[in-house]
């Protein structure tokens, strides 16, 4: 599966929302909280087999669904 494709389905599972693309903001169009957004972090560490920088782990670094994706495809 493409990377993108697995943090689309992480995010479809965290937000509810099935209709995502790589231009939506976490927060105003899927309607994330910070909660979700540290959620997000762990999911993406357990999916990828991956350990984010303590850098990366800021979640509200990552504003689009795209900014995700590109900080994902740096550890793999």
């Amino acid at each position: 599966m493409e990377t993108q494709e697995q943090v689309v389905k992480i995010l479809e599972e965290l937000s509810g929302n099935t209709n995502i693309n790589s231009n939506d903001h976490l927060q105003n169009d899927l309607g994330l909280d910070s909660l979700d957004l540290v959620n997000l972090l762990v999911c993406i560490e357990d999916e990828f087999e991956i350990e984010l920088d303590e850098s990366d782990m800021n979640p509200f670094d990552f504003e689009t669904v795209e900014s995700v994706v590109n900080m994902v495809e740096k550890y793999i």
